[in-house]
C-alpha cells in the first residue's frame, strides 16, 4: 500500500508541475529569428506574458537584469489585456526602480499590473502582464551577455475561489549582445588573411534572403585597417560587407581581391559562421597559393552547358562576379568551370543556395599574372539534365573589377538563353565530318574536349557539315550558338 501511496503522490506532484504557470518573454522590436539579441544604440522592447493561468487578476514581481552599465530601462505600456469595457481607469500599472547594485551588476524593477475588480470567470486568462523598453548603450561589449531574472512573483487568480499566492519558480532569459566590431576590408571570415575562401563566403551572404538589419560603417574604405561597424543581425555578413555600405553585392569581391594576401591580427573580436562552402568535384576550390589546380570534368558528360560571356570590358580587368537567378526555373546547377577570358591562372569561386535558387560566382585572374584576354567568354555553367526546356537564364548585380577595386557594370552577351533537349539537335560523324541537324542561323560553333578547353571552331555554313580530320580520336561536346539560343550535345570521334 505503501508503495501505491509513493506512486500516486509522485503522479499528482508531476501533473502540479505541468499545470504551473509559466512566464515568457516576447520580443517586439525584431523578428523572431532575431530574437536572441539585443543591438548596439538601439532600443528593444518585451511583452512579459504569463502563460498557464487563467482567470488572472493581477501580478507582481521584481525584475533584475546584469550589464547594468549599458542597458537601461526607459518606458514601459500598460496591457489591454486587463482592459475591462474599455476603461483604463480599471487598470493598476506600478513599474518602480530600486537603487542599482553595482557591486553585483544588478539593477531591479519593481512591477505590478492588473485590474482593480476582484478575480472570477471575467478575469483574462494567460495575460500579456506589461511591455517594458530599454536601450542599449555604445558602450557595451560585443559578445556581451545581457540576463534577465523574475523572482518574487504574486499572482491573484479565481479557481473556484480567489486565490492569492506566490508562484514558486524562478525565470531567466538571456540575450546576447550585438555591439561594434572592427571590420578588415576584405577578411570576411575574420582569420587574419585575406584569401579565396572570403570569396566563397560573400556568395553565401549574396544568395541568402535579406530580412535582417544592416548598418553602414560611418568612415567606410576599403583601405587595409581596422573600421567600426555596428555588427548586423546576420553577424557574419557585417564582414562581408567589405565596402561599408551597407548590402553585400558582388562589388565587395572585389575588395577581397585589391586586398588580397594582406593580413592582421585582430581577429574582428568575434567568431562568425564559418566558411560554407560546396566542394564537390562539379566545384572548382582555390588551393593555399590561391591558383585553382585542374581537376578531372568527367561530370561534364551528363550536364548542359552555358556559357556565359560579356560584350563590354577593357583590358585592365582582373575579374567578374555576378549571382545567377533561376528562381521559376526546373533546374539543378551543378557547378561552374572558367571560361579561357583571363587564360589558365585563375581562381574560381561558386556557391549555390538550392533553397533560394541563387549561385553567386567569381572568376579572377590572380595578381601574380598578366591577363591573356583570349576571348569574352568568362565562364561555362553546368546544369543538370533535365526534361523541361528553359527560357532564360539571368545574371544579376554582374561586374567586372581591377585591381584597384573599380567596378563596372557588365552586359551579358546572350541576355536570353534557352537550352534545347539533345534530342531536337543532334551530332554525327562521317567520313571525318561533323554533320550538324535540327539548327537554322547559327552565329558561331565551338568544339570542346572532354576538359572542356576548345580544340575547334568553326563559321557557321549552309548545310552544317564540318571537317575534324585534325582532331584525334575521343569524346568532344560541340556548342552551337544562335542569337538567343545554345545548342550543346556530345559526339564521339571513332576511326
Amino acid at each position: 500500500m505503501k508503495k501505491y501511496t509513493i506512486i500516486i503522490l509522485f503522479v499528482l506532484i508531476q501533473l502540479s508541475i505541468l499545470a504551473a504557470p509559466s512566464i515568457r518573454f516576447e520580443r517586439t522590436d525584431v523578428e523572431e529569428k532575431n530574437a536572441n539579441f539585443v543591438t548596439a544604440t538601439y532600443s528593444f522592447g518585451i511583452n512579459i506574458i504569463l502563460d498557464s493561468l487563467e482567470y488572472c487578476s493581477n501580478v507582481s514581481f521584481e525584475l533584475y537584469h546584469n550589464q547594468t552599465r549599458h542597458i537601461k530601462f526607459s518606458d514601459y505600456n500598460r496591457s489591454e489585456d486587463w482592459l475591462i469595457n474599455n476603461d483604463w481607469s480599471q487598470v493598476v500599472t506600478i513599474v518602480g526602480n530600486l537603487p542599482v547594485d553595482s557591486a553585483s551588476d544588478k539593477a531591479t524593477i519593481v512591477i505590478e499590473a492588473g485590474t482593480i475588480h476582484p478575480a472570477s470567470t471575467n478575469s483574462p486568462s494567460h495575460p500579456k502582464v506589461i511591455h517594458l523598453k530599454f536601450v542599449v548603450a555604445p558602450s557595451a561589449m560585443n559578445g556581451g551577455i545581457l540576463e534577465f531574472t523574475i523572482g518574487k512573483i504574486r499572482a491573484v487568480y479565481y479557481d473556484e475561489e480567489i486565490i492569492d499566492t506566490l508562484i514558486p519558480f524562478t525565470f531567466k532569459v538571456a540575450y546576447n549582445i550585438h555591439s561594434f566590431v572592427n571590420v578588415w576590408p576584405g577578411d570576411v571570415d575574420c582569420n587574419g588573411l585575406v584569401d579565396a575562401v572570403d570569396i566563397s563566403l560573400i556568395g553565401k551572404h549574396l544568395t541568402e534572403p535579406k530580412n535582417s538589419r544592416s548598418f553602414k560603417r560611418q568612415y567606410a574604405s576599403i583601405l587595409w585597417q581596422p573600421q567600426l561597424c555596428i555588427a548586423w543581425d546576420t553577424l557574419p555578413a557585417t564582414f562581408a560587407d567589405c565596402d561599408g555600405n551597407g548590402v553585400v553585392t558582388t562589388s565587395d569581391i572585389a575588395v577581397v581581391f585589391v586586398n588580397y594576401g594582406k593580413i592582421h591580427s585582430d581577429f574582428c573580436n568575434v567568431s562568425p559562421t564559418g566558411p560554407i562552402i560546396e566542394s564537390n568535384n562539379n566545384l572548382q576550390l582555390a588551393s593555399n597559393n590561391g591558383i585553382v589546380s585542374k581537376i578531372d570534368n568527367s561530370f561534364l558528360s551528363d550536364n548542359k552547358v552555358i556559357s556565359i560571356a560579356i560584350s563590354n570590358y577593357s583590358e585592365d580587368i582582373c575579374g567578374v562576379a555576378g549571382i545567377i537567378d533561376y528562381n521559376g526555373l526546373d533546374i539543378e546547377l551543378e557547378g561552374i568551370k572558367a571560361g579561357d577570358m583571363f587564360g589558365e591562372q585563375v581562381i574560381t569561386t561558386f556557391y549555390n543556395n538550392k533553397d533560394t535558387k541563387l549561385a553567386a560566382f567569381c572568376i579572377a585572374i590572380d595578381k601574380n599574372y598578366t591577363p591573356d584576354y583570349l576571348t569574352n567568354n568568362v565562364a561555362e555553367l553546368y546544369i543538370k539534365e533535365n526534361d523541361h526546356s528553359i527560357d532564360s537564364i539571368n545574371i544579376i548585380d554582374f561586374i567586372a573589377f581591377d585591381n584597384f577595386g573599380n567596378i563596372k557594370q557588365l552586359n551579358q552577351t546572350y541576355t536570353s538563353i534557352k537550352l534545347e533537349k539533345e534530342n531536337t539537335f543532334t551530332a554525327n560523324t562521317f567520313d571525318d565530318k561533323l554533320i550538324l541537324s535540327n539548327i537554322k542561323e547559327l552565329e558561331s560553333i565551338s568544339i570542346l574536349n572532354y576538359l572542356g578547353s576548345e580544340v575547334a571552331n568553326f563559321v557557321p555554313n549552309t548545310n552544317n557539315k564540318y571537317s575534324i580530320e585534325i582532331l584525334p580520336v575521343g569524346i568532344y561536346f560541340v556548342v552551337a550558338k544562335t542569337k538567343n539560343i545554345i545548342y550543346t550535345t556530345k559526339f564521339v570521334i571513332i576511326r
